[in-house]
C-alpha cells in the first residue's frame, strides 16, 4: 500500500530550503510537525507547487475536496477508496488545525508577548 509520504519529493539546490523545508519548519514553529495529517498537508502543498511549475495558476484554489482528490489520484487509483480516503484526509487535517490553534493559544496563555504568538495572532486596527 502506497502512502502519501513515499511521493516523491524534491530536493534542494544552491543551500536554499525546498518548499517543503520551509513547510515542515513552519509545522514545527505551529506545533503540529508530527501530527497526523502533516503527511496530508505536505502533499497538498506538492501538488499546489508542481501546478505552478506547470504554468497553471493557482490563484483561484478549488473546493477543499477537489483539492483533496487531486492529491489523492495519484496514490490510490480506485476512485472508492479516492472518496473514502477524501474523507479521512479532511479529518486529519482538520483535527491538525485545531491542534496549531491550541498550540498557539496555549502560548498567548502563558505568555502573550511569545513572538510566534504575536506572529500568527489577530492584530487589533486602532481607529
Amino acid at each position: 500500500m502506497q502512502t502519501l509520504e513515499n511521493t516523491k519529493q524534491p530536493t534542494a539546490t544552491n543551500h536554499e530550503p525546498t518548499l517543503e523545508q520551509k513547510a515542515r519548519q513552519l509545522l514545527l514553529v505551529l506545533g503540529i510537525a508530527g501530527e497526523a495529517g502533516t503527511a496530508d498537508l505536505l502533499a497538498i502543498i506538492r501538488w499546489l507547487f508542481e501546478q505552478e511549475q506547470q504554468g497553471r495558476s493557482i490563484h483561484d484554489l478549488p473546493p477543499l475536496k477537489e483539492l483533496y482528490a487531486q492529491t489523492l489520484q495519484r496514490v490510490y487509483k480506485e476512485e472508492p477508496l479516492v472518496q473514502k480516503e477524501i474523507r479521512a484526509m479532511e479529518q486529519r487535517i482538520r483535527r491538525m488545525v485545531l491542534q496549531a490553534f491550541t498550540h498557539l493559544s496555549s502560548l498567548g496563555l502563558a505568555d502573550y508577548t511569545n513572538p510566534t504568538f504575536e506572529h500568527f495572532a489577530p492584530r487589533r486596527r486602532v481607529d
